[in-house]
C-alpha cells in the first residue's frame, strides 16, 4: 500500500468524476487540515465522513510552536521567499 498526500485539486476533479475511490485502492489517502477545509467548502460535503480511508494531517503542539517561533523571527517568511 501507498501512502499518499494530496492538495485539493485532484480530490476535488476525482470527487466530481465519482472516481475518488480508485485512490482507495492505491494506498491511503493524507491531506492537511487546511486543504480538507478547502475541499469541504468547495464541495459543500463532509468528505471524512464519506471516506474513511481519507486521514487528515495536523501539527502537533511541538511543531506548531515552531512554526510560532519561526513567524515571530520572520524566519518563515524568507524561507518561503527564497522558493
Amino acid at each position: 500500500m501507498k501512502i499518499i498526500v494530496s492538495d485539493s485539486g485532484p480530490i476535488i476533479h476525482l470527487y466530481e468524476a465519482n472516481l475518488l475511490y480508485l485512490l482507495q485502492t492505491i494506498g491511503k489517502i493524507y491531506v492537511p487540515y487546511k486543504v480538507l477545509n478547502e475541499i469541504e467548502s468547495y464541495l459543500s460535503i463532509k468528505l471524512t465522513e464519506k471516506f474513511e480511508y481519507l486521514e487528515v494531517l495536523s501539527l502537533t503542539e511541538e511543531e506548531i510552536g515552531e512554526k510560532q517561533k519561526l513567524v515571530h523571527l520572520n524566519l518563515l517568511q524568507k524561507a518561503n521567499r527564497k522558493r
